[in-house]
């Protein structure tokens, strides 16, 4: 933006346009008739009226997705090469971003269980197989290039009091106000376009909207190094959180 009697310019904000892509190929087949029966599902397949997934993967075992729309059906070469036709498809995906899914099944402990079970052994009074160790602050590396929801699960093995999760850098938290016991479960979601907060206790779910904390914000993975804690007001030794995030990156 540029301002009445200052040089240059003031930056304001910047977005991506949409993504387009061009897929171009050659339908292969022995036959005439199979020819045939090979276009016709090409075209069912890529129905300008339906939305689909695009998957690559590459010799390094990534594998990245992204979400599409047929901007254009697929435009077939009317010029036959012996039993192949060229073809082009025209998509559109409104979400820029590749999502990494080969990351996706990785589960990041922002707690854990301590074993204690060691030789020589010798149980005494109030002796512990294992133990919860909670409110570390841990380091969260997002390699992608975008700042990304997650999914934070988190588990309770004793009355606790008023649990968060905090973001040391940005100062930041999501928490809950109560009292949550043994067998309960609490998810949030903070993925765009996928928010929620769920209460799991002994497999009955229900909406924990409105169980948070007032101040509470749906936390961002910034891209980078991420520090987050888990705190409570009580028990929070008795608290285990995992959470799930898939990096985002521009070019595959």
């Amino acid at each position: 933006q540029r301002q009445f009697n200052r040089p240059g310019e003031q930056f304001i904000s910047q977005s991506l346009e949409v993504r387009n892509i061009v897929l171009e190929g050659l339908i292969l087949a022995k036959t005439d008739e199979d020819l045939d029966v090979y276009r016709r599902e090409l075209v069912k397949e890529f129905n300008p009226m339906l939305a689909g997934t695009i998957i690559y993967r590459n010799d390094s075992e990534k594998e990245y997705e992204i979400d599409v729309v047929v901007d254009f059906a697929p435009n077939l070469d009317n010029q036959l090469i012996g039993t192949r036709i060229p073809f082009q498809i025209q998509l559109k995906a409104l979400d820029v971003f590749w999502r990494d899914v080969s990351y996706y099944d990785s589960l990041i402990p922002l707690s854990q269980k301590v074993n204690l079970f060691k030789f020589p052994l010798q149980i005494v009074e109030d002796f512990q197989f294992a133990a919860i160790k909670s409110g570390d602050i841990i380091e969260l590396q997002n390699d992608g290039d975008a700042d990304v929801g997650a999914i934070f699960t988190i588990k309770f093995f004793a009355d606790v009091v008023n649990p968060r999760i905090y973001n040391v850098i940005t100062q930041e938290y999501f928490g809950f106000v109560g009292t949550y016991g043994i067998g309960t479960t609490l998810t949030i979601s903070t993925v765009r376009g996928n928010k929620f907060v769920t209460k799991d206790i002994y497999g009955v779910e229900t909406n924990a909207m409105s169980e948070r904390s007032l101040s509470s914000t749906f936390l961002q993975v910034r891209k980078g190094s991420n520090y987050f804690q888990v705190q409570a007001d009580s028990g929070v030794n008795a608290t285990i959180v995992d959470l799930k995030f898939t990096p985002l990156v521009l070019g595959v």
